[in-house]
């Protein structure tokens, strides 16, 4: 939750939620000291429309910090939030 301009409480909208995702970690295209963590995964209940149910997706760089990262979490990437369901047997991906 976050708060309003009233320090009210708000629901945090969820976009989608992915099912059987894995970390994808890569190296930042225009700073090569810096290595992204993206989420790759199938989406489900896209409000947006972009994606059908059960559609592969990696995300843009997870936004929320590393250690909130887990099946049950909600987490913001540049532009959508996710809520994170079971997480994939598969491992992580190290992309160069």
């Amino acid at each position: 939750m976050k708060a309003d301009q009233r320090g009210a409480r708000s629901e945090i909208v969820v976009d989608a939620e992915l099912v059987n995702w894995m970390l994808v970690r890569d190296i930042d295209p225009f700073d090569h000291a810096k290595v992204r963590v993206r989420l790759a995964g199938q989406i489900l209940k896209d409000r947006l429309g972009r994606f059908a149910d059960r559609s592969w997706i990696i995300t843009s760089p997870v936004r929320s910090r590393r250690h909130l990262i887990a099946a049950g979490a909600v987490v913001r990437t540049h532009g959508s939030t996710y809520r994170l369901l079971r997480r994939s047997d598969r491992e992580d991906l190290e992309l160069d």
